[in-house]
C-alpha cells in the first residue's frame, strides 16, 4: 500500500499509471503538471480524497486523465485559474466525487468530461456556449441553478441526460442544434421553449420527461 503518493515529474505521459489499481490514499501533483498523453491515471480506482489540479497545470487536450478513478471521494479543486479546457472523459465515472463543479473560467468542456459523476452537487455555471455529447450525463446530484455567460448555441446528445436536479429557466433563443436525449429527465428546468429561426435540429427525446417546461413552443 502507498498511503500518500507524491509525483515529482512535471510531465506525465500517455498511460503512465494506467490501471494501477494498487495505489491507495491521496494523489499529490506538483505545480505546472502537464498531462501530455491520454489515460494518465485511467482506472486507478484505489486513490481517495480530492482531485487537485495544481497551479500552472494543463491537460494539453489529452483525454481520459482520471477516467474510471472511482475511488476519489473528495472534491475537484482547480488551483489553476487559467485552466480553460477540460478534455474528453477527464473525470468519466468518478462517481464518488462530491461538491460543486469548479468550471467558471473553463470555456471548453469535452465529450463525457463528467460522465456519470453522480456525487457532484450544487449549481452549474457554463462559460462555453456549446456542450459536447455526454458532458454531464447522469450528473443527477447537481441540485442548483444552471446559468451561463451567454445563451447556449449547441447541446450535444445526452449532454444533460438525467440531470433532474438542475433548476432555472433555460434560454433556447440561440440554439442551433440540440442532440437526442440532450435534456432528457431535466425536470427542474423551466420556461417556454423559444427557438430562433437558425435552429436546424432537435433530436429524438431531446426534451423528454422535462415536465417543468411551459406547455407551448415559440
Amino acid at each position: 500500500k502507498i498511503p500518500y503518493k507524491t509525483l515529482k515529474r512535471e510531465t506525465i505521459q500517455e498511460k503512465a499509471f494506467y490501471n494501477c489499481t494498487g495505489f491507495k490514499g491521496h494523489l499529490s501533483l506538483p505545480q505546472k503538471t502537464t498531462f501530455s498523453g491520454a489515460d494518465a491515471f485511467r482506472a486507478c480506482s484505489g486513490f481517495t480524497g480530492d482531485i487537485i489540479i495544481p497551479e500552472g497545470s494543463t491537460f494539453n487536450s489529452q483525454t481520459d486523465t482520471f477516467h474510471g478513478c472511482s475511488g476519489f471521494d473528495g472534491s475537484i479543486i482547480i488551483k489553476n485559474e487559467g485552466l480553460t479546457d477540460i478534455p474528453d472523459g477527464t473525470f468519466y465515472g468518478c462517481s464518488k466525487l462530491t461538491g460543486e463543479i469548479p468550471i467558471r473560467n473553463v470555456n471548453s468542456i469535452g465529450e463525457s468530461a463528467f460522465y456519470d459523476c453522480t456525487g457532484l452537487t450544487g449549481p452549474l455555471h457554463l462559460q462555453s456556449t456549446s456542450v459536447d455529447d455526454y458532458a454531464f450525463y447522469n450528473c443527477r446530484g447537481l441540485d442548483g441553478e444552471l446559468t451561463y455567460d451567454d445563451p447556449l448555441t449547441s447541446v450535444g446528445k445526452y449532454a444533460f441526460y438525467g440531470c433532474s436536479g438542475l433548476k432555472g429557466e433555460l434560454d433556447c433563443s440561440q440554439l442551433t442544434s440540440v442532440g437526442k436525449y440532450a435534456f432528457y429527465g431535466c425536470s427542474g428546468l423551466t420556461g417556454p421553449l423559444e427557438f430562433s429561426s437558425d435552429l436546424t435540429e432537435i433530436g429524438e427525446y431531446a426534451f423528454g420527461d422535462c415536465s417543468g417546461f411551459s406547455d407551448y413552443l415559440k
